[in-house]
């Protein structure tokens, strides 16, 4: 009995891995990269706040220290993009991408726009208009 390949290159009845499914190791890394920005919330909250706000450095007291110059003094600096910046970093892994779309009109030129006047129509071709226009709405 001769075997035939399907479209995806593997043997029927194989129990191949399907097009667009990720492997095993794959579909592991992502779960435990979930799994922890999901247990770690709490702290990825506070770490981004220490660095959007900076972590002030206190003096054995636990008052802020500051500068000859009366500015205060940081253990991390404050640095509001950073942290946005970190943020994007970590989401990027948990929630994916979306691609951009281009919408282009006939043979890839500009998208066609064009106004009606509706100045002249009677009050039947309005209602028939209006009936049209909703029924390709609820479609």
């Amino acid at each position: 009995m001769q075997q035939t390949k399907s479209k995806g290159g593997r043997k029927p009845g194989s129990g191949g891995r399907p097009p667009g499914i990720p492997n095993k190791a794959t579909r592991v890394a992502r779960e435990a990269i979930a799994s922890f920005v999901d247990d770690n919330a709490h702290r990825l909250q506070k770490w981004l706040d220490e660095v959007a706000e900076g972590k002030p450095m206190l003096g054995p007291d636990g008052k802020q220290l500051y500068t000859d110059e009366g500015e205060p003094r940081y253990i991390v600096p404050p640095n509001p993009e950073k942290a946005h910046n970190m943020f994007q970093s970590v989401i990027e892994y948990h929630v994916p991408k979306l691609a951009r779309s281009e919408l282009t009109g006939a043979g890839g030129g500009p998208i066609g726009v064009a106004a009606i006047d509706m100045k002249g129509l009677s009050d039947a071709e309005l209602e028939t208009m209006q009936r049209l226009l909703a029924k390709a709405s609820d479609a």
